[in-house]
């Protein structure tokens, strides 16, 4: 059986993709969903360079304006980060820069009384779904 697509809407020529190794790379579009346990860590979907979708989006070569959570309007974060219980995915200094996505909302379910929880991710972590804070505004007068 022939593909039908054409030779660059590979993975590994997407604007959206992320490498991480030779020929390994994570999908980076969507922000994550929320789930259904408390402080999961958001992991970004790994492809093959060769895998492909029908989002697919050209790569000029240059780096794509992806919002990284510490920047983004959608993610919540306290200072000090967030105290997971039994949480051994991930080191205390990576929770101490971690917050939640809250970008999507939760999906309904068929089970009575579901709860949905948003999903940690940490300050240097982004997607394409982002969007930049607003800039604070500066008060009147010298600025320093």
């Amino acid at each position: 059986m022939t593909e039908t697509r054409p030779e660059r809407s590979r993975c590994g020529d997407c604007a959206h993709w992320q490498r991480v190794t030779a020929h390994v790379g994570a999908c980076r579009l969507r922000a994550p969903p929320p789930g259904e346990n408390r402080d999961e860590v958001a992991h970004w979907a790994q492809t093959f360079h060769e895998d492909f979708c029908a989002e697919w989006r050209a790569s000029d070569g240059t780096p794509p304006s992806m919002t990284l959570c510490k920047h983004c309007a959608y993610w919540s974060f306290r200072k000090g980060g967030l105290t997971p219980v039994d949480r051994r995915d991930q080191l205390a200094k990576w929770w101490e820069q971690a917050g939640h996505c809250q970008r999507h909302a939760p999906l309904p379910s068929d089970i009575p009384g579901h709860s949905a929880h948003w999903r940690a991710t940490n300050r240097e972590d982004g997607c394409f779904e982002g969007k930049p804070r607003a800039a604070q505004a500066q008060p009147p007068g010298p600025q320093k």
